[in-house]
């Protein structure tokens, strides 16, 4: 039986996953400033229209980049275990 834990792959999907996140933030960022910038221009029906558009995808992408988070959290957590693992089957068969 072999056990293998190549950490490359798993350090650039960590990598990709934290570049992922951190780009949906900074876009999402970058669209409420714009729009913010806008916002005091509208008035009444287009304001209540922007307002409620907004609470309908707002909330979907906390949640999306909460989980982008989370799934960096665990495939870091995994990393270690299976790092820990290798070491400690390499260090019985030695």
């Amino acid at each position: 039986m072999i056990l293998s834990f190549d950490a490359t792959p798993h350090a650039e999907t960590m990598t990709s996953l934290r570049l992922a996140a951190a780009g949906l933030q900074e876009t999402l960022d970058a669209l409420d400033e714009e729009v913010r910038a806008l916002r005091g221009q509208w008035s009444g029906a287009a304001q209540a229209a922007y307002d409620d558009a907004h609470r309908q995808w707002a909330g979907p992408m906390s949640r999306l980049r909460a989980a982008l988070e989370e799934a960096t959290d665990a495939a870091r957590s995994a990393g270690d275990r299976l790092s820990q693992t290798e070491g400690d089957v390499t260090a019985l068969w030695a």
